[in-house]
């Protein structure tokens, strides 16, 4: 982040001193390094990040720099002071993050009961393309009303990461779905005009 706009690198050297402040014990530092990723990457995932990996390195990065500075005493707690990090990462990828224009010719189709024929056709098709697994999380995360839905996103976001998790799934499905929708729809209208 700011850190690495400076100039600043990460360097072998530095790394080796961020790993013996988790622990002297080259073992037990990268139990702790694998550890403090799991978790990391967890937090910016329920975070609405779609680039967890990304700032977990950021994350690392900027505590590398801290420790090869100096700036950091031995004996602050590594997991608290990275999750500090992390906090400050999010929050500048947040306010970075600027929505991407949709194209012009961008076909949305319509949601709900009043899809044509050739929309439902086409929404068939791009289902029966994703992978099973993709599939049924997504059909399931839409059907039943009021209660039974929420019993069964409860239940979806148990096996997702949780409903952060979950909602990250269903949004980049819906992607795929809108995506292939509106090709699917673009040729079929080609194919209308010929």
């Amino acid at each position: 982040m700011r850190a690495m706009r400076t100039g600043w690198s990460l360097t072998s050297e530095s790394l080796e001193k961020f790993l013996a402040w988790l622990s002297p014990n080259r073992e037990e530092a990268a139990g702790k390094y694998q550890q403090l990723e799991k978790r990391l990457v967890s937090f910016f995932v329920r975070g609405g990040c779609h680039v967890p990996e990304e700032l977990f390195d950021r994350t690392i990065d900027v505590g590398c720099k801290k420790i090869d500075s100096g700036a950091v005493e031995s004996s602050v707690d590594p997991t608290a002071y990275c999750y500090g990090i992390a906090r400050n990462v999010l929050r500048e990828y947040r306010r970075d993050q600027k929505p991407l224009p949709m194209p012009e010719d961008f076909a949305t189709p319509r949601m709900g009961p009043e899809w044509d024929e050739q929309e439902l056709t086409c929404m068939e098709q791009c289902l029966a393309g994703l992978g099973e697994q993709q599939r049924d999380l997504v059909t399931r995360y839409y059907e039943g009303e009021g209660g039974d839905k929420a019993r069964v996103r409860r239940a979806l976001a148990a096996g997702s990461g949780g409903s952060s998790g979950l909602r990250v799934k269903v949004f980049r499905i819906r992607g795929i779905l809108r995506e292939c929708v509106s090709e699917c729809l673009k040729q079929k209208s080609e194919g209308l005009h010929q």
